[in-house]
């Protein structure tokens, strides 16, 4: 080697030339004529040959502590050694220094999830590798199955028990628990699935993993009605009157349905088997009789039963013809003669109840003026009943113009109407009047 003016050459060498450790390295000075200046020695040290490094905890969703060990090439702790650290996911303390025991800590946290390899670097390039595994989010619950798939009934309404399953899913720590509640009420640990009731429910439900990440709560509403509505049909008559449930005036009819749930969609009714016709409002039934068969029908679409009301009208008193056998009784001499009434009376409603005899009246006195003093003109009317024979007087006041004997009868339906029926029979004054 050839050094220019004032070039030094410096060379070393170990002083006691034994392998890797601590060495004394003696250092040489030479000038350009190679003629040695100056000598010194210095102490070195040999680089750390052992690293390792782990992590606690290695699953977190928050922070972990990486510890290394650091060791001489004789296993020694290597004391007081620089260790760099570096890390793919999150914030890692970038250097620590060992303490006696060789032990170096640096913490590392992430706010995203994932594993972050980290790398633990002793001076002079010895270095170990660990991870840790961060979990931020939380698990992810989601609706396995709902039986029926889609509401069964009407307007997004069921009309069976729903039934409802859910699951949950996290990749990192695992889920620890799934729960829900219902309509607010406590929460409750998930196991299987819900049947639900009648009734409009919501469902929140969440799950946790197992760090403790709680899911936002999610909701999920039913509404389920399998109960139909109940109708009810009103007469603006209190009640029948006569017999055999006949009205006597014209029947206003209506309804009113209810239905706790998802409420009444519509009431209709058909007459004696005819269309059903929507219900709007009441109606009036004149004479007549009625089937009246009524439903209703809500938002769920639940049909109610068929119902049924016969409603009879009958507003028209009977009609009636009526004579009386004989009508004149002649001579006067004062005899009991007997009577027949032919009586026939028609309804088309209702039909005829009832006949009775209500009275039997006289135009004179029963022992008048000039007529023979005698009593007792009207003999075996059998009141209050349907008697049509009987016995009149055959006499007359010598003072009058004759008598007239007024027979009358009572004619009742079975809805209660009512007429009279009237026929005379006549002793004249005097022949020449028959």
């Amino acid at each position: 080697m050839v050094l220019n003016q004032d070039e030094v050459f410096v060379g070393f060498t170990s002083s006691t030339g034994s392998g890797w450790g601590n060495h004394d390295i003696r250092n040489f000075y030479f000038d350009n004529d190679n003629t040695v200046i100056d000598t010194d020695i210095d102490i070195y040290e040999a680089a750390p040959t052992q690293v390792t490094a782990s992590a606690s905890p290695a699953l977190t969703n928050d922070s972990s502590l990486v510890t290394v060990e650091v060791k001489n090439h004789d296993n020694s702790p290597a004391a007081g050694k620089l260790v760099s650290f570096s890390t793919t996911i999150g914030t890692i303390q970038p250097t620590a220094t060992t303490d006696l025991n060789g032990i170096a800590q640096a913490a590392v946290s992430s706010s995203v999830s994932g594993t972050a390899a980290i790398k633990a670097v002793a001076v002079g390039g010895a270095y170990a590798e660990t991870s840790v595994t961060f979990d931020t989010d939380a698990p992810t619950t989601t609706v396995l199955e709902i039986i029926p798939l889609v509401p069964d009934g009407a307007n997004g309404w069921y009309i069976s028990d729903p039934a409802v399953k859910f699951t949950a899913v996290d990749n990192l720590s695992g889920v620890a628990q799934t729960e829900y509640r219902l309509n607010g009420g406590h929460w409750t640990t998930y196991t299987d699935g819900i049947v639900l009731g009648e009734g409009q429910h919501v469902i929140d439900y969440r799950s946790s993993d197992n760090l403790g990440n709680m899911e936002t709560v999610k909701s999920i509403s039913f509404k389920s009605d399998h109960t139909a509505p109940a109708t009810t049909i009103a007469i603006n008559q209190a009640e029948p009157k006569g017999s055999g449930e006949w009205y006597d005036a014209d029947a206003v009819v209506s309804f009113d349905a209810s239905d706790a749930l998802s409420g009444v969609n519509r009431t209709e009714y058909r007459l004696n088997q005819g269309d059903w016709v929507s219900y709007s409002g009441p109606f009036t039934l004149t004479e007549g009789v009625y089937r009246v068969e009524y439903r209703s029908v809500d938002l769920a679409g639940n049909t109610e039963p068929v119902r049924e009301e016969t409603i009879q009208v009958d507003h028209t008193a009977p009609a009636f013809t009526i004579s009386a056998n004989p009508s004149q009784l002649w001579p006067a001499n004062h005899k009991m003669i007997p009577v027949t009434v032919t009586l026939n009376a028609k309804d088309s409603g209702s039909q005829v109840a009832q006949i009775i005899l209500e009275s039997i009246s006289s135009s004179e006195p029963a022992n008048g003026a000039g007529d023979g003093n005698t009593s007792a003109d009207i003999a075996g009317a059998q009141y209050g009943t349907g008697d049509t024979s009987f016995e009149l007087r055959a006499e007359r006041s010598g003072n009058g113009t004759g008598r007239i004997y007024t027979i009358t009868y009572l004619i009742t339906d079975h809805a209660g109407n009512r007429t009279t029926a009237s026929v005379t029979v006549t002793v004249p004054h005097d022949a020449a009047k028959k």
